[in-house]
């Protein structure tokens, strides 16, 4: 299934011609009649929408995109399918970031005026008289919304939920169950942006943050919402307080997360897992199930099934533990 902004939250966009997106970014256009309808990734790109070929990397899901259009840089222009249209640009990153902008210009746009009374609360929830809610939002039954918190426009909470004082909540689906602790920030637009010379380009977030039930959200912790596609937190999860999860993660059931980890984006944990305090994991990583990382560790690298690691970088801990013993018997000597 093809990935498509979520309507409760960023307007779906009108059909433009690609004349007026080569216009915008200023190169020629080859096909002056041909429909767009959005932007998404090579995996689930459809004929009206496109893409970007950001590196070699990226070859093999090229050749299998169904995208009628691909943002690409002159080497690796001849990598493109003839079936597809190619936009040769300098710097396909920093192109997409444009072409999100353009077709959803309101993507970063927060509610300034509350608009409760088009909101669907149920007469079991409590509502502080101080929290600002949103347009559009729901709230299920005997769900609980703490002083001055804010719930962002489009915003749906399922039943037996407690969001605590002055907690954000904004792109946001959450089922039942849910705990949400003061001062966490959920859903804002994560640390993505591309180089162009000296100009940094931010890169529009299209996607939301999905909790699903039971889940448990520590004070101050922030998770940020996805870039195309969702950040998501799966069943019976706990997160201590001052976590940073970053765009398009995905956390499996049941995992254990510890004061002060920081977890890179596009980053994929499997169930059962835990990270102890400190922990930071680099980007795009694969943790499998039932993985245990020692405090303070650095993990720049896949971890298979069941393992333990500890250490920066990480390794399997009993490694771990004997580079350790190893360096304190240099040092004493």
């Amino acid at each position: 299934m093809s990935f498509m902004p979520d309507t409760r939250f960023y307007p779906k966009p009108s059909l433009v011609s690609l004349k007026e997106i080569t216009d915008f970014l200023g190169i020629s256009c080859p096909e002056e009649k041909k429909k767009i309808s959005g932007i998404n990734t090579l995996e689930e790109a459809t004929e009206g929408e496109i893409v970007a070929c950001f590196d070699k990397k990226a070859i093999s899901a090229l050749h299998l995109t169904k995208a009628g259009v691909c943002l690409v840089s002159e080497d690796l222009l001849d990598a493109v399918p003839t079936t597809i249209i190619s936009l040769c640009v300098k710097n396909p990153k920093v192109s997409f970031a444009k072409v999100a902008h353009f077709l959803y210009p309101h993507a970063r746009t927060v509610s300034i005026n509350e608009g409760r009374q088009e909101s669907k609360i149920s007469n079991s929830a409590s509502v502080a008289a101080t929290a600002f809610i949103g347009k559009g939002v729901e709230i299920g039954d005997h769900t609980v919304i703490g002083a001055g918190a804010y719930v962002g426009d489009g915003v749906k909470l399922g039943n037996n939920s407690c969001i605590h004082d002055h907690v954000s909540l904004m792109k946001t689906i959450i089922g039942n169950g849910v705990h949400v602790h003061s001062g966490a920030r959920i859903g804002g637009e994560g640390f993505g942006f591309a180089n162009e010379g000296a100009e940094l380009v931010d890169i529009p977030h299209l996607g939301r943050v999905v909790i699903k039930d039971n889940v448990r959200i520590g004070a101050n912790t922030t998770i940020d919402r996805g870039v195309l596609g969702d950040t998501l937190i799966e069943e019976n999860c706990r997160i201590d307080n001052l976590v940073q999860i970053a765009h398009n993660v995905h956390l499996g059931k049941g995992c254990i997360i510890v004061s002060q980890v920081g977890i890179s984006g596009s980053t994929q944990i499997g169930d059962f897992s835990i990270l102890a305090g400190q922990v930071g994991l680099a980007g795009h990583l694969k943790i499998g199930k039932h993985v245990t990382i020692a405090a303070q560790s650095g993990v720049m690298r896949d971890i298979p099934d069941g393992e333990t690691v500890g250490g920066s970088p990480s390794m399997p801990i009993r490694d771990w533990h004997r580079q350790v013993i190893y360096l304190s018997k240099i040092i004493k000597k």
